[in-house]
C-alpha cells in the first residue's frame, strides 16, 4: 500500500522525502487525519482517496515504520596517523612459477 500510494516520492525512514520526521511520534489515528490535508500541502501531491480500511493499513504502517530506531552504520575506521609508508603497503604476493 505504502508502495503504491506513497512510495514513488517518499520513504518512511530512508534519503528520499522521508516522512519520519513527521510521523515519528505520531499515532496510526493521527498519521490517518492527516490523509485529508495531503492533496492541500503541495500542487505534486494527490488527494488522499481510499477505503477505510486501506486508509487504517496505510496509517499503521507509517506509524509503526516512523517510530523504529533508526540503524546507524558504524563510522568508516579513520587513517593511521604516526605511521610509516611501509607500514601501511600491502604485503608482496608470492610469484607462481609459470611452466
Amino acid at each position: 500500500m505504502f508502495e503504491a500510494r506513497c512510495g514513488h516520492c517518499h520513504s518512511v525512514n530512508g534519503n528520499f522525502r522521508p516522512l519520519r520526521g513527521v510521523f515519528e511520534n505520531q499515532t496510526p489515528a493521527q498519521v490517518q487525519e492527516m490523509f485529508p490535508a495531503l492533496g492541500a500541502m503541495s500542487p505534486n501531491m494527490p488527494n488522499f482517496n481510499a477505503p477505510d480500511d486501506q486508509a487504517q493499513a496505510l496509517a499503521f504502517y507509517i506509524s509503526h515504520e516512523a517510530g523504529k530506531p533508526l540503524l546507524h552504520k558504524p563510522a568508516p575506521p579513520e587513517m593511521p596517523t604516526g605511521t610509516t609508508h611501509s607500514q601501511l603497503v600491502r604485503p608482496a604476493q608470492p610469484r607462481l612459477e609459470v611452466r
